[in-house]
């Protein structure tokens, strides 16, 4: 049975990386905007995941600001008053 590892992103594996990215959204845009923020200097956290040695995957996160003016009162209300959510989840 295969085996599923995630481990952080190695400079040898940007260019397959970036060929996942291409397969996983309809334009090349989503992964230029990683290569981009890659680039950027941006703290960034970059995962991929693999399966007998090879690439199956990629995940990237970076930093967010959202404006809290632009969240719901009552979500207002929870960050103005630091208090910790286990899991929040907010429409797109």
């Amino acid at each position: 049975m295969s085996k599923l590892n995630i481990t952080k992103e190695k400079p040898n594996e940007i260019q397959q990386i970036h060929k996942i990215n291409l397969k996983a959204f309809e334009t090349d845009a989503e992964a230029d905007l990683v290569d981009r923020l890659r680039n950027s200097g941006i703290p960034i956290i970059s995962l991929v995941a693999e399966i007998d040695e090879k690439l199956v995957g990629h995940i990237l996160f970076t930093p967010m600001t959202i404006p809290i003016l632009k969240l719901p009162v009552w979500l207002q209300w929870l960050f103005c008053r630091n208090i910790r959510i286990k899991e929040l989840v907010l429409p797109l």
